[in-house]
């Protein structure tokens, strides 16, 4: 069973996204801003970090690389309200698995993690 961190400070997402992948069988915890996601981390190995790029204290971005540097092989969905093209491909290069536009399809995310 894959395990799941989700970085989100919105609480509604976290909340519903964290419902659809519990029914989708997956063991999935929470972090409402950059903080609290670098105690988990240090605390926990997470096969799956989604996080939004928009977080108070520490931008996600900020933490690809303590992400990776917890644990090379997790992957990571990276999620914003708007992003350029400059800002997905310096993602990719950091290690992002996966980046998502908000609002999005929440299938797009158990689709994707279904078939990892």
């Amino acid at each position: 069973m894959k395990k799941i961190l989700i970085v989100e400070d919105e609480e509604s997402l976290r909340e519903s996204l964290k419902l659809i992948l519990e029914e989708s069988k997956f063991e999935v915890e929470t972090a409402g801003d950059g903080k609290e996601a670098i105690e988990q981390l240090r605390k926990q190995r997470y096969d799956v970090v989604i996080l939004d790029n928009n977080l108070p204290f520490i931008q996600g971005e900020d933490l690809l690389g303590f992400i990776k540097m917890q644990s090379f092989d997790t992957q990571i969905i990276l999620m914003s309200g708007s992003f350029d093209n400059d800002t997905v491909e310096q993602a990719k290069i950091k290690g992002v698995s996966l980046v998502v536009e908000k609002p999005f399809d929440y299938k797009i995310i158990t689709q994707y993690l279904d078939f990892e």
